[in-house]
């Protein structure tokens, strides 16, 4: 009656072991764990596509460098009109104001919910156009030129628009008044030791 009380309890063991092992088994399929250095498939939570709103007209001999224009045909319209030139409407993905760290990886199991990417199109004047060409261009000269690496660009994209544009605006002007208060103190000790004749005191 031992040996098979013990036999018992031995197979239950077993197979307690097998529930536990198949149930970590089906945990990993689910929530699969990558690998050190293994790459993963990330998607963006969102895209934003920026578009110049009213496209406007430059002199054919001073373009803008830091637009990168597609000419085509002018339309029959613009003929009319004189043009000689036209170029492709004026448009770019948002890259600046969304950070690696909001990706989301994506997974090979179907019981998950499928992945949502939020579209959105917005259109701006030439200006803001042009500095959101320069914001993208700097970026990746800082990678090419600095050797600065993802996170350090995630950082700096988090400055400029993880920070409401007012603080941003306050802070710039509390900067432009401290150096200005500090130039008139400088000045008014040059004009103080000069006024001296002697240094008794």
């Amino acid at each position: 009656v031992t040996v098979g009380t013990a036999a018992t309890a031995a197979a239950a063991a077993a197979a307690a072991v097998d529930g536990v092992d198949e149930l970590t088994h089906a945990a990993s399929q689910a929530h699969p764990v990558p690998e050190a250095g293994q790459l993963v498939t990330h998607i963006r939570p969102r895209l934003s596509v920026l578009i110049v709103g009213s496209p406007p007209t430059f002199p054919q001999n001073n373009l803008p460098s830091d637009i990168g224009f597609r000419f085509v045909k002018p339309s029959s319209k613009l003929a009319a009109l004189g043009y000689q030139h036209a170029y492709r409407p004026l448009l770019a993905v948002d890259d600046v104001s969304i950070t690696r760290r909001e990706y989301r990886v994506l997974s090979s199991d179907v019981r998950r919910d499928d992945p949502e990417l939020l579209v959105s199109v917005k259109a701006m004047n030439i200006g803001l156009f042009r500095l959101m060409n320069q914001m993208t261009h700097s970026l990746t000269m800082m990678t090419e030129t600095f050797g600065m690496t993802e996170s350090d660009l995630d950082e700096m994209k988090e400055i400029v628009t993880g920070t409401d544009w007012k603080w941003l605006a306050l802070t710039f002007s509390i900067s432009i008044l401290h150096s200005w208060f500090a130039f008139l103190a400088f000045r008014h000790d040059i004009g103080f030791w000069k006024k001296k004749s002697n240094l008794e005191g």
